[in-house]
């Protein structure tokens, strides 16, 4: 087929019984396109021609000052999508415009598929021929990206016409979509001309038209449809990917009738590297359930489950942390420092690593290297870690230095406070959830209680329901909050008993009834003495 010129074909087109007559698709040519095509869109092995009196369209940068959406409410969004629309009416229409003839306007998208997403991506324990059936699949009818409920078959185009732009199969949806184009009202509506190469990938063209004038657009689809022509199969060669950040080490794999570029090499250590992956996801789903089994204390259960997932990946630092953390409950000393040595092995550089290092030291009591340990914790790796300063909190109270203490228990809630500020002010911050806070108070309010400073601890627990009903509602209103999420059911009984029990100290019986009851609904479990109470 010569790619110069789009020849005029007859077009034999069927149609879907049901369809509204005067929604079928009458034209029965494809309009004349210039010679050269105006972009190759590589990816997917094909060419854009630009047909007879078309003008592509200029889409300008946006400034920097527009080009952000991070970090917005609600509110800021709508009113800087009203800036962009100002800027560049085009961009009501989501998907870039890139031709225009009068008030029709032509944009399209692209999207593939590899066998190399299947080898990085694929979570399942499918076959490469499964999956392979299972993406094309997902690229026609109600799977295909991007399709709505609202989506309106208008044809399935056949086999004549498929084969003049080189597609497996073609559709032409009415959308139903309606935009405001330079307008305050809805005044657009768009058709989608949906062309799709199995093994490789499709191209979605969008024709937006006035919606007064629906029948200019269904003759336009006809006439110029052709726009989008995939290239000869045997004629796909990698796409260049010269200039990319950061270049590709390789290039990528695929299906089927595109196999014919695979590097056998290649595929053979991607299917390797693919098949241990699956072997891994098995050892965590294992260990997922050894977790589990640990934290009921069920320990040789666990360590059982434990072992398993060792003999399947002898990496597995989950495993390694958990056993360390069990031969700790067991008072096992030389089990700990011997699971920890593996985890300096397998994950040096990893926080949680080093923090369970302290963990050990602070357990067998060598509180002068376990405060080195969490110092050079906050010093050189994360001066944010507040699990950090709450252990250095418990060394001090162990030591008797509780203005030590209460420093360090403060200096972890600063953490939460300061960079919740910084989110209020759009600056970078580190996201934390209520639940991490409600930890941290909880360890502080524990400490407090011994002190019988009851009335502190009760104001922590109340604050934090506050920030809770905050922390929701700007949810709900997608506006800026300092902290995000909800307590959870445990985090709240263990909240309504500590709050008991700070009303207990403060010797309110009646609030402190009222929480242990409310308490005892979350599900918390009273010590036995408190049961009746």
């Amino acid at each position: 087929m010569n790619y110069k010129r789009v020849l005029l074909i007859i077009v034999s087109i069927s149609f879907s019984i049901g369809v509204n007559a005067q929604e079928i698709i009458r034209s029965k040519k494809l309009g004349e396109l210039d010679r050269a095509a105006i972009k190759n869109l590589d990816e997917v092995n094909a060419l854009v021609f630009k047909p007879d009196g078309y003008d592509t369209v200029m889409n300008p940068k946006l400034p920097d000052s527009l080009s952000s959406l991070m970090m917005l409410s609600k509110d800021e969004l709508v009113e800087m999508h009203k800036k962009r629309f100002r800027f560049n009416p085009y961009l009501v229409f989501g998907n870039p415009v890139e031709l225009k003839n009068g008030d029709i306007l032509v944009g399209f998208s692209t999207s593939w598929i590899r066998l190399s997403s299947y080898y990085k991506y694929n979570n399942d324990s499918s076959s490469v021929e499964a999956y392979r059936k299972k993406a094309n699949q997902n690229m026609l009818g109600t799977n295909m990206i991007g399709y709505s409920p609202n989506f309106k078959l208008l044809e399935d185009v056949k086999s004549t016409s498929r084969k003049l732009v080189n597609a497996d199969t073609v559709f032409i949806y009415d959308t139903k979509q309606k935009y405001r184009f330079k307008d305050t009202v809805d005044n657009y509506g768009s058709l989608v001309v949906h062309l799709v190469k199995f093994d490789l990938g499709y191209v979605s063209l969008r024709y937006y038209y006035p919606l007064d004038n629906r029948e200019m657009a269904l003759s336009e689809i006809n006439n110029t449809w052709g726009i989008i022509q995939f290239k000869p199969d045997r004629e796909f060669t990698h796409p260049n990917y010269d200039g990319w950040i950061p270049p590709r080490e390789e290039p990528d794999l695929y299906f089927g009738k595109f196999s014919f570029l695979n590097n056998p090499e290649q595929v053979k250590r991607e299917n390797e590297q693919y098949e241990q992956r699956k072997l891994k996801s098995k050892a965590n789903s294992l260990a997922t359930e050894a977790v589990r089994l640990a934290q009921s204390k069920q320990f040789d259960q666990a360590k059982e489950n434990f072992f398993e997932v060792l003999k399947i990946d002898s990496n597995n630092v989950i495993t390694y942390r958990h056993l360390l953390l069990m031969s700790m409950d067991e008072n096992n000393r030389n089990d700990s420092w011997r699971y920890w040595n593996k985890l300096m092995e397998k994950d040096p550089k990893n926080n949680e690593t080093w923090f369970l290092k302290g963990l050990v030291e602070k357990k067998y009591n060598e509180l002068d290297s376990a405060t080195k340990t969490f110092e050079k914790i906050l010093r050189e790796k994360d001066s944010l870690h507040y699990k950090s300063f709450i252990e250095l909190a418990f060394i001090s109270t162990l030591k008797g230095d509780n203005d030590a203490a209460d420093l360090n228990f403060n200096r972890a809630i600063n953490i939460f406070k300061i960079e919740g500020e910084k989110s209020l002010r759009k600056e970078s911050h580190r996201m934390f959830n209520i639940n991490d806070l409600f930890r941290v108070r909880l360890a502080y309010a524990k400490f407090l209680n011994t002190n019988s400073a009851f009335e502190k601890s009760k104001m922590l627990f109340e604050q934090t329901l506050r920030e809770e009903e905050v922390a929701i509602e700007a949810g709900k209103k997608g506006e800026r909050q300092g902290i995000y999420g909800k307590l959870t059911p445990a985090s709240l009984g263990e909240l309504n008993f500590m709050l008991a029990m700070s009303y207990a100290g403060l010797k309110d019986e009646l609030n402190a009834r009222l929480y242990l009851e409310k308490a005892r609904s979350l599900g918390k479990v009273l010590p036995e003495e408190l049961d009746r109470f």
